[in-house]
């Protein structure tokens, strides 16, 4: 026994090591009795539980963190879930096939959780940004529970608990991921410049795949463990034309979630042109600006018209009231605005309107289905107004088939109130309004560049809240999240001198 190594402490390791071995026989047995895409999932359960579990047993004041790998890390994954094509499924033989997007994902989540638990240090900073921002969490607690109360009393419990666990490590983690990245030193800048590279490169490769006719990652589609192979390639085909124009998705799996990225990233990419103190990184945004107005063009989509145009109204509103705010001559400007502003609002609503009719015969159709689609959802509500039918039952209530046999339903508010009832609708409306207030306070009040980026984060998450109103692909739910997350050191009133401070401040509690 090494000197002052306890039994107690041995026995402790020794027990810990008896568990890994015990743990690796029984799976190793179970792999000889059950099928190896449920022993792999389990595999998965059950170390990340062991891990959970050390990281609790050897938490300690002097344990420090990565933070170099762990800022890098989420980086990366933020650009992987942008570029990645999620109807690519990577394939091993005897294990289930999985994406490379949620495979990163699920190896995020179990790091970052092991090392919130393992590290007092970074612990901390976290919670700093956590409780500084009460309002978010309490909102997205109650929205995430009911949901998950909402799918328990469900027609199909079993089903739509899985579909809102699937959800919740693949899309909401981001929430968390977002707390983690902002309270790193830099966090918000690189993540907004992460946005606005992934913007320029997926933009690229629509308007490239507009003028050839040809998307050059559909070749790679493969089936999923909940998808055939059949169905990724005729869902892709399907929307690849609308009235003789082809319609560009780039990396994403359908043009109207691709044209929901491009429209969100356009007020950071204006932000980036206007406040970016790297010249090479604002040379990439003044290049990125004409480059996603083309591929939203190129979408074919009247979803990105309409998301985008909500964007600027957002950003445009937001620097008007910067402008009486602040200024006699900015105060001045802004009233001589007013009559231009006036103009452009019923010029907007005459193009909208006319969106939202259908310029062709094709687009009208598209518009009375997604009416019909409304239709019988309120009417399915009132058999379960307050919970739903469970997460994942939307389409079988509301969902109209398509020429693939498909059943899809272009609503995500629609579809989150059949699945979780008008309660679970209107918690997560009541969340975006918070933030959109705080947001929109804190850009007019805030003369600095503070203001403007808060702005810019409200204009983003207004273009994809629009989007989902003719959408049910929640795929972009990763951005809304980190954009809304990005804005809590801002609207906790901490400059970045005084998050580096804290963070110092942390540093050096847990190294003494």
């Amino acid at each position: 026994m090494k000197p002052g190594q306890t039994r107690t402490s041995t026995t402790a390791n020794a027990g810990i090591v008896l568990g890994f071995v015990f743990a690796a026989a029984a799976l190793g047995l179970g792999a000889a009795i059950f099928p190896t895409g449920f022993m792999a999932r389990l595999a998965i359960i059950v170390f990340g539980s062991v891990s959970i579990l050390l990281a609790w047993a050897f938490r300690s004041p002097k344990n420090a963190f990565p933070e170099s790998l762990i800022f890098t890390g989420l980086l990366l994954l933020t650009a992987l879930s942008i570029l990645w094509p999620r109807y690519i499924y990577l394939h091993y033989p005897g294990l289930p096939s999985i994406s490379a997007f949620t495979f990163s994902t699920m190896a995020a989540l179990y790091t970052v959780v092991v090392l919130l638990i393992y590290s007092p240090g970074f612990s901390q900073r976290v919670s700093h940004q956590v409780a500084s921002s009460r309002w978010l969490v309490m909102l997205a607690s109650l929205w995430l529970s009911w949901r998950l109360l909402a799918s328990l009393l469900g027609d199909q419990p079993a089903y739509s608990v899985v579909i809102y666990v699937r959800e919740l490590i693949y899309l909401t983690s981001y929430l968390l991921f977002g707390y983690c990245l902002c309270s790193i030193d830099g966090g918000q800048k690189w993540l907004m410049r992460i946005i606005v590279l992934c913007a320029l490169v997926t933009g690229a490769l629509g308007v490239a795949e507009a003028l050839t006719q040809h998307n050059m990652f559909v070749g790679f589609a493969s089936a999923g463990d909940n998808a055939e192979l059949e169905g990724n390639l005729a869902n892709i085909a399907l929307e690849k034309f609308r009235g003789g124009q082809y319609r560009a998705q780039a990396t994403f799996n359908h043009p109207i979630v691709f044209a929901q990225y491009i429209a969100a990233a356009v007020p950071i990419v204006v932000y980036s042109i206007l406040r970016e103190t790297s010249k090479v990184w604002r040379l990439l945004a003044i290049l990125t600006l004409p480059i996603a107005f083309a591929a939203i063009v190129q979408s074919a989509s009247r979803a990105g018209i309409v998301s985008v145009a909500a964007a600027i109204a957002s950003i445009g509103i937001v620097l008007w009231l910067r402008a009486i705010t602040h200024g006699k001559v900015s105060r001045a400007f802004a009233i001589l605005m007013v009559p231009a502003m006036i103009g452009a609002i019923g010029i907007g609503y005459y193009l909208l309107e006319e969106l939202a009719l259908g310029r062709t015969a094709q687009e009208a159709g598209s518009t009375n289905i997604r009416l019909d689609m409304l239709r019988l959802g309120i009417a399915a509500l009132q058999d379960s107004p307050l919970w739903g039918f469970g997460q994942g039952m939307a389409v079988t209530k509301a969902g109209f088939s398509n020429s693939a046999g498909v059943s899809t339903i272009d609503n995500y508010f629609l579809s989150l109130a059949i699945d979780s009832g008008y309660v679970g609708l209107g918690l997560l409306i009541i969340l975006i309004i918070a933030f959109f207030i705080k947001g929109i306070r804190f850009s007019v009040a805030e003369s600095g560049p503070e203001g403007l980026f808060v702005g810019a984060c409200v204009a983003s998450v207004a273009a994809i809240a629009v989007t989902f109103t003719i959408l049910s692909i929640p795929n972009n739910m990763t951005m809304f999240w980190l954009l809304i997350t990005a804005t809590i050191p801002h609207l906790s009133n901490r400059s970045e001198k005084s998050q580096k401070q804290w963070n110092a401040k942390v540093k050096l509690s847990t190294s003494s």
